[in-house]
């Protein structure tokens, strides 16, 4: 009796501070006094947990503690009240044709131990559903860890709308987070053949563009993802400490020298998004485009750009999209610089670009952190 009462009080006092957590009482009894306690709050709030050869469980119910026989239970389930997990996953931060990148942010109000209760966490994703479970697709990240955390999804149809939400799983219980969608980035159904004497195929939007008249993502020199902002600080070649380039230099006074003048293939937006077919013109082939093709300015939906005849007779379109300068997108519309895959020989902080505007087309260097758009080719 002395200990049913000591155990009411103490669970009307959680009850009275309006902890909306399941609270379970295990205790030995010898004697009436009490020889091990074990006060496990599930959910962490109060972690202490002594060892105890059980032989009754008290349980909060109906406003009194209600005494049991251990032995009368053969399972408890515990339920974990909503607010306790928010799972949250971002829109996504860069999407290829075959890949995903997103983060999510994990808060709670508890802690676990992952080996008693074998947490686990990730990704779940679908083309086919709005509501994705871990029946569909799923990307594991890993056991339980609060805060935020970053995951790729791969192997992904290209051109393909899907569904993705953050799930959170403790013993047998999954919890969801938000959903949110994307579509992957169009392959081109085929390179455009414009007759040039090289036979170098010219892809028929820029990437990230979903039709020919789409500016699509604009990138730093050497990058291969499309940032909000496009300046030396965000840029992933450039110390800003010591004020050096770290890739693509063969000038002492420039930074480190490793004598690269030429992207390499990770490096290279085209063969990141697209395949390794595909990868940027060189400096050549977008001379080449400019000299052996007839170049007329026009509209596509509204958009301005050139059509690019080449000598068979076959065109593209190419917008001008402009430039983005830290987070604003400059001249679209009037005019475009479209990256080639070599720095310029003078100086590394420069790379060699296709620059046009309705009365003008040439290439020149321009500073490698820059955001410009990327024409892709093949050959």
């Amino acid at each position: 009796m002395i200990v049913t009462q000591f155990v009411e009080r103490i669970l009307q006092f959680f009850n009275h501070m309006y902890l909306n957590y399941l609270i379970i009482v295990i205790f030995a009894q010898i004697n009436i006094i009490m020889k091990y306690l074990a006060l496990h709050i599930i959910m962490g709030l109060l972690p202490l947990c002594v060892t105890a050869q059980v032989s009754n469980m008290y349980e909060w119910k109906d406003g009194r503690a209600v005494v049991r026989s251990i032995n009368a239970v053969d399972s408890i389930t515990f339920s974990i009240p909503l607010d306790a997990v928010e799972l949250y996953a971002s829109p996504p931060s860069q999407i290829t044709s075959s890949c995903m990148t997103t983060d999510v942010v994990l808060t709670a109000r508890f802690n676990v131990n992952d080996e008693e209760l074998h947490t686990q966490m990730g990704i779940c994703y679908s083309n086919s559903t709005h509501e994705p479970t871990i029946l569909d697709s799923i990307q594991l990240y890993g056991v339980m860890r609060k805060g935020q955390w970053r995951i790729m999804l791969q192997a992904l149809d290209s051109d393909t709308e899907y569904f993705y939400r953050p799930y959170l799983k403790i013993g047998g219980v999954t919890l969801y987070g938000n959903v949110q969608s994307f579509v992957t980035e169009k392959i081109p159904d085929s390179a455009v053949d414009l007759g040039l004497p090289s036979g170098t195929l010219w892809a028929d939007r820029n990437v990230g563009a979903f039709a020919p008249h789409e500016y699509g993502y604009y990138y730093s020199w050497g990058m291969t993802v499309s940032l909000p902002v496009n300046h030396w600080s965000t840029y992933a070649w450039y110390d800003g400490v010591y004020d050096y380039l770290m890739k693509y230099n063969s000038n002492n006074r420039d930074g480190v020298v490793d004598n690269r003048i030429h992207l390499e293939p990770c490096d290279d937006a085209a063969t990141v998004h697209y395949g390794e077919e595909w990868r940027l013109p060189t400096l050549e082939e977008q001379r080449e485009l400019l000299e052996c093709c007839e170049w007329t300015w026009g509209e596509q939906n509204a958009v301005a750009g050139y059509y690019v005849r080449g000598p068979n007779g076959n065109s593209i379109f190419i917008p001008a999209s402009g430039y983005r300068s830290y987070n604003e997108v400059v001249n679209a519309g009037i005019s475009a610089v479209y990256w080639a895959n070599s720095v310029t020989d003078g100086c590394a902080f420069f790379a060699y670009g296709m620059m046009f505007d309705k009365s003008s087309n040439d290439i020149m260097g321009f500073s490698r952190d820059y955001g410009c758009t990327v024409r892709a080719v093949v050959r």
